[in-house]
């Protein structure tokens, strides 16, 4: 397991043996297929496994698509072992020159890429003012982040379902791959999972208050992060953790209290308090209504002027 690939080798062929050999089924894989700025195969590994991958000269990615399972991972870059715990999502990453050892038990099936350091090098010089000694890419493990994953589906598609792009389409996924990987490793080090912006009492209620003073218009989730003085990225989420619910789902509600409001107390038609409350129209409004309050809301007029 310590020996270089021979020249000439496909890239990650060695890597590829190894899996097998550690008793992982291979239910796909692209060698033999004309690609070269990478090559991928899709590894089932069900019970225990022990997988040792020598220092190459090849970038290492692997993606989670099902399953689940737990155990430790070691690599040059390690002062020992850490936990790890492979589920769908999780991508793990060893840069061209470092061996790392995957010891874990349970199930996962996992689209594993072996990245040509060519093409990566290419990359680097071109993003780096033609210094790609600049960044050196260090190894990451369980790792979730939705440009990459983006990435390595791609591949995994191309690999079960080939287009008929073939070894064209491959390439230009490899490079796609290298940038986000340089792009998100300017340093060398592992980029630091997304921050979860929290809403304090103060920042919700601002974008209570704007959403509430807009139910009428369509304000979107810009506006309210505004409001609020978090990112759009993280608005969604942060209000979800802070109320239990979707903006969306907020805005519904809101819009149907007022809606619940004008029409026990006012004497505007159907249709105007539904266009007033935000609604698209009077049928719009009606069948949220009746999905969420059980009644039409002429019913609800009616029943609530006795």
């Amino acid at each position: 397991m310590n020996r270089r690939p021979d020249q000439g080798e496909p890239t990650g062929a060695a890597v590829l043996t190894a899996v097998a050999e550690a008793g992982s089924e291979i239910r796909e894989t692209s060698f033999g297929s004309g690609w070269s700025g990478l090559n991928a195969y899709l590894a089932h590994q069900d019970g225990f496994f022990d997988i040792q991958m020598p220092s190459m000269d090849f970038h290492f990615l692997e993606l989670c698509v099902g399953g689940h399972s737990r155990g430790r991972v070691t690599s040059d870059l390690l002062d020992g072992a850490i936990d790890a715990t492979w589920r769908p999502g999780a991508l793990f990453f060893a840069g061209a020159g470092q061996a790392t050892r995957n010891e874990a038990f349970g199930t996962a099936t996992n689209p594993q890429i072996a990245l040509s350091r060519r093409v990566m090098d290419d990359v680097k010089a071109a993003m780096l003012q033609g210094d790609p000694d600049r960044v050196d890419l260090w190894s990451f493990n369980e790792r979730y982040d939705p440009r990459l994953r983006a990435c390595a589906e791609a591949i995994h598609r191309e690999l079960v379902r080939p287009s008929a792009g073939g070894a064209l389409v491959a390439d230009a996924m490899a490079q796609v791959l290298c940038v986000e990987l340089v792009r998100q490793n300017p340093s060398g080090r592992p980029a630091p999972e997304p921050r979860r912006d929290r809403l304090s009492r103060l920042r919700l209620g601002r974008a209570l208050d704007l959403m509430e003073a807009t139910l009428g218009e369509n304000v979107g989730l810009d506006a309210l992060a505004c409001a609020a003085g978090v990112s759009t990225a993280h608005f969604a989420r942060a209000f979800k953790d802070a109320t239990g619910k979707a903006p969306h789902q907020h805005l519904i509600e809101r819009r149907l209290a007022r809606a619940q409001d004008q029409l026990a107390h006012g004497t505007d038609p159907i249709a105007e308090i539904a266009y007033a409350c935000g609604f698209a129209s009077q049928s719009h409004m009606t069948a949220l209504f009746t999905r969420h309050l059980g009644v039409t809301p002429a019913r609800y007029r009616k029943e609530q002027r006795g």
